[in-house]
């Protein structure tokens, strides 16, 4: 399906994760909020700079996610618009069968998040998540990056 994000989410202690990090391709993330409802972020992963528009589809774990590459000079002018605290990460890239772990390690907050993405509804079913992700906070509002720019760190 085009244009529709599937993904699941777990919350990870930092003594679970199996590996070094530093070993793994990363970006470093900075983004801010314009809107709630549909959600609307500003992005800068290190060197580019993009404007994401997201919105629920159900209660599960889809939403539609339009996401488009802007200019550097549109990012500093849509900065001034933003309603929400910045948030500031590392995303990991760990390859993991077929699938790829995304390792958001926050940055001012101690907090770690996985997430993995799927390229349809049975895939995202039928995921056989290792064991050092273990508390899936998929349908959990409160740990999505929304919510953690607007709460105090």
């Amino acid at each position: 399906m085009r244009n529709i994000e599937i993904e699941r989410k777990w919350v990870v202690k930092k003594n679970d994760v199996p590996y070094d990090l530093s070993k793994f391709k990363y970006k470093k993330i900075e983004q801010g909020y314009i809107s709630k409802e549909p959600t609307v972020r500003i992005r800068k992963a290190n060197d580019k700079y993009f404007i994401t528009i997201k919105k629920d589809i159900d209660l599960s774990f889809m939403r539609y996610e339009f996401e488009y590459e802007i200019k550097k000079r549109d990012y500093d002018n849509l900065k001034k618009l933003v309603i929400s605290n910045y948030i500031v990460k590392k995303r990991y890239y760990i390859p993991y069968k077929r699938n790829t772990i995304l390792v958001d390690v926050f940055k001012d907050r101690d907090l770690i998040l996985a997430e993995v993405e799927f390229k349809n509804k049975k895939d995202a079913n039928n995921f056989e998540k290792p064991l050092w992700l273990k508390k899936e906070v998929t349908n959990s509002k409160r740990y999505t990056n929304l919510y953690l720019s607007f709460k105090k760190n």
